[in-house]
């Protein structure tokens, strides 16, 4: 019981030192305009030295016009910027610009033009968050949105996992097969082979003892 209750606690005490990773919820007129949305980093306890993450949206909706870094990231990759439904963004922090214990850390600012009315989801996958050592920072990521008119806000929803075929044995295989029909007794016929060949043999042997017998 007590190791159960230390465990919880534990649990709990991690979740509650996660950092928050997320994107502000954004929304314009109609097709045409655009917004920034921030992507920010809630805090990083033991320094930041960097990221890279994937985005991905609905591009009939929204579109990537642009990426900004903030002044820390002195190595920065954007990738999928005006094309497709995702971009991959990462940033170094080279000159460890962000200290321990900094908050409220701007990752990026991505603007977004309007496509056509509806909404979609910004979702965050792939991600990777270290500090100054090198280590993995604990956070959680947050999904944020872009909306386009009065549309309802998306939200995100995984693909369900495939459902894949249980696996195969040969019992298996065998117990589903279609049964045999009785078994069919096969037989040659030597006639069709052996009847002309012999026939053949002969006539050449005639021919032969005919020759044979007209040299005699």
């Amino acid at each position: 019981m007590l190791v159960t209750i230390i465990l919880g606690v534990s649990l709990l005490a991690g979740m509650a030192s996660a950092a928050k990773v997320s994107f502000t919820d954004v929304r314009v007129n109609g097709p045409g305009a655009e917004a920034k949305v921030q992507f920010m980093l809630d805090e990083a306890p033991e320094g930041f030295s960097g990221y890279a993450v994937n985005l991905t949206f609905n591009p009939s909706v929204a579109k990537v016009k642009n990426v900004e870094f903030p002044p820390w990231a002195i190595l920065k990759v954007a990738n999928g910027v005006g094309e497709g439904n995702e971009l991959r963004i990462r940033a170094v922090d080279l000159k460890k610009s962000v200290q321990p214990g900094a908050k409220n850390i701007e990752l990026a600012t991505i603007t977004f033009e309007g496509q056509k009315k509806g909404s979609t989801y910004l979702h965050l996958s792939r991600d990777q968050f270290d500090d100054d050592k090198g280590n993995p920072i604990p956070h959680t990521l947050v999904d944020g949105s872009f909306t386009v008119g009065d549309a309802p806000v998306a939200t995100y929803k995984p693909s369900p996992e495939p459902t894949l075929p249980a696996p195969t044995t040969l019992a298996s295989t065998l117990a589903g097969a279609t049964p045999p029909g009785p078994a069919r007794k096969v037989t040659y016929s030597a006639t069709s082979t052996v009847v002309p060949v012999i026939g053949i043999i002969m006539g050449i042997v005639m021919i032969s003892g005919g020759g044979y017998l007209r040299r005699r």
